[in-house]
């Protein structure tokens, strides 16, 4: 059984928003000629009956935007009018106010610009996706007063905005809308614009608090978010947790409350990036009188006595109970899946998996096990790459089916780098070639192999490019040793590629496995018999 070490949070540990009237919006009404408005450097569309602003050149830092352009009411800001696109695009445009007039702003009108302050009229009823995506600076915004929805990523990344009011009209927030912004808490009356836990992940308050509440009342508690690795034993009660209210790593015990409610509390997919899992790692006991609880399938689940929680998923009944040796771990799982971030162990250096089934499927990014460094398994099936990059220690993976054994080493990720090791690991997925079904895509390590480089992308919330790793001669030598060293079936008119390399740099062979040989003496041994 997994163990918990949860309590129930004290009132320091809650966090539940008050409520607070906008501050008003005195925002001096500006009437320019169009020959006015672009001496002071707007540039504009004038439509039939309104103008649309499409970007600034002038040299002001304070900017209030005009309510009205040549006669006509300006009641849109264009897409990307104010964004900065490079660092150096002008203006750096310190403090903006938007009149009532204004109506619409279009998606990443004021992103990754170097904006401190906002204050809108009450106009716009819409704030669009990614409008103030990478703001750091930003400290403030006032918000209209008639402002019904915050789109996707709208203020991610605004590590400087620590507090915001919520107006009452707002409905809906979207996904990531102040993910890793700075707020350390918020005001809000109005419960249903706090639909989806995942808008205010990974900000301070998600880090600080146990839980952020919606409502917390004689009949029970109403869970916003669970913070990050928060361990929660929730009272004798009613619990109801909101969409994606547990979004990242947890430890949940209902084991005494009188029912529960999880309204698509926990994120159905899981997603990684070199270096930083997003699996999420979330444990739940349960009542043992409960018995339709649904859970995603990384959700580790248990009974209050201590038997695994047998629950439905699309997938079929999955529990994962395992035996432990010190460091080897026999898994013994009682379903035709092991689903995806399931095999999270972290102390297990060695597993092997043994079940009653002829065909055992394993989900996309099923082991995240970081001590892990043999895998063994029979008859699987990989649906999808199978090993998380967390996975930075794995140097063995065997396999049999009903005609073979195969066996396949990997350089370690502290001679290699992480990032051509996880690149490694993703060839471990099944595919299809003119003579049968494989479990191992030997092309993805000879492309690399040839090529001498790892391409991998940088997270979008940085810059939307694209990374390059350059292969350095000794890893070339350590990945053509444990070709040799595997099965060779694998690489069949491959194979050549990688004898002939190791022949050509013999001697550079010998000094590398030599600087290694007391970690890694396999290296060696095999240089020395071949």
């Amino acid at each position: 059984m997994i163990e918990i070490k949860a309590h129930c949070p004290t009132e320091d540990e809650i966090f539940i928003p008050k409520s607070r009237e906008l501050p008003s919006a005195d925002i001096p009404a500006v009437e320019l000629t169009e020959r006015q408005a672009a001496e002071q450097g707007w540039t504009f569309r004038k439509k039939s009956k309104s103008v649309r602003i499409t970007n600034y050149h002038g040299s002001g830092s304070r900017l209030v935007i005009p309510s009205r352009i040549g006669g006509l009411p300006v009641n849109e800001i264009g897409k990307e009018a104010f964004a900065v696109k490079n660092i150096s695009d002008p203006p750096l445009i310190e403090q903006v106010m938007i009149p009532d007039s204004v109506r619409k702003i279009g998606e990443g009108a004021f992103s990754r610009s170097e904006v401190r302050s906002v204050v809108f009229g009450d106009g716009v009823k819409d704030i669009p996706k990614e409008s103030f995506l990478l703001c750091r600076r930003l400290e403030y915004v006032r918000l209209p007063a008639a402002l019904m929805s915050i789109g996707e990523s709208a203020f991610r990344l605004c590590e400087n905005l620590r507090y915001i009011i919520l107006p009452n009209r707002l409905r809906t927030i979207g996904e990531n809308a102040f993910f890793r912004s700075g707020l350390e808490s918020f005001a809000s009356n109005n419960w249903v614009c706090l639909d989806d836990g995942r808008a205010f992940a990974g900000t301070p308050m998600h880090k600080k608090y146990k839980l952020i509440l919606r409502r917390n009342d004689i009949t029970g508690m109403d869970v916003f978010m669970v913070g990050v690795g928060a361990e929660v034993k929730f009272p004798r009660r009613v619990v109801t947790l909101g969409k994606n209210a547990a979004n990242t790593r947890c430890t949940l015990d209902f084991s005494e409350c009188e029912n529960v409610f999880l309204n698509y509390a926990f994120p159905n997919e899981t997603g990684y990036f070199y270096g930083e899992s997003f699996s999420r790692d979330i444990k739940v006991i349960v009542p043992t009188n409960i018995k339709h609880l649904w859970f995603p399938e990384y959700v580790a689940a248990w009974y209050s006595d201590g038997r695994p929680y047998a629950y439905m998923t699309m997938l079929g009944i999955t529990e994962n109970p395992s035996e432990k040796h010190g460091g080897n771990i026999t898994l013994k799982p009682n379903s035709k899946t092991l689903p995806s971030g399931s095999v999270d162990l972290d102390d297990a250096e060695e597993i092997k998996i043994i079940h009653s089934f002829f065909d055992l499927s394993i989900k996309e990014c099923a082991f995240k096990t970081p001590a892990l460094k043999r895998l063994e398994m029979h008859d699987v099936s990989l649906q999808g790459r199978i090993f998380s990059p967390m996975c930075r220690a794995l140097r063995e993976v065997s396999w049999l089916n009903i005609y073979n054994e195969y066996r396949q080493f990997i350089p370690p990720a502290e001679l290699i780098g992480e990032i051509l090791h996880a690149e490694l690991l993703t060839a471990f997925c099944e595919w299809e070639d003119d003579v049968g079904w494989y479990q191992f895509r030997q092309t993805v390590w000879d492309e690399i192999f040839t090529s001498g480089r790892v391409e991998y992308p940088v997270p979008p919330e940085f810059t939307h490019r694209t990374e390059v790793k350059k292969l350095n001669q000794r890893d070339r030598i350590l990945i053509a040793i444990d070709v040799l060293r595997s099965t060779h079936e694998h690489y069949k008119a491959s194979y050549d590629i990688y004898t002939e390399y190791l022949r050509t740099h013999r001697r550079y062979a010998g000094i590398v496995c030599d600087k290694i040989k007391d970690r890694y003496p396999e290296y060696g041994e095999y240089l020395s018999r071949h």
